[in-house]
């Protein structure tokens, strides 16, 4: 599922699939339904666009490890200093990035 505590990363790989999933959707729905779709302003130049994008999108992968990673850079977070963390700065979300 996504990842509810890291919120300013780059290519979030859940978020990235989803966004992914719903352009190829869309494109499909639309080849599907040509009469709907055009009567909505969409037309197949739109479509195409969509499935570019889909294609384009960047799903983070450590090549390194074999794994996805949850985004661009996370297998190479140091380990976390809970020791050295004050309870004044938890929750962790609201005073680190």
């Amino acid at each position: 599922g996504p990842d509810e505590y890291s919120a300013v990363v780059d290519d979030n790989t859940y978020t990235n699939l989803m966004a992914r999933s719903n352009l190829l959707a869309a494109a499909d729905v639309c080849a599907r339904h040509p009469e709907e779709a055009a009567r909505l302003g969409v037309g197949e130049e739109e479509t195409a666009a969509w499935r570019d994008a889909a294609e384009a999108v960047h799903i983070p992968y450590n090549e390194e490890i074999g794994v996805h990673e949850q985004h661009t850079d996370f297998t190479r977070h140091q380990r976390w200093d809970f020791d050295g963390t004050g309870a004044e700065q938890y929750p962790l979300l609201l005073h680190f990035p």
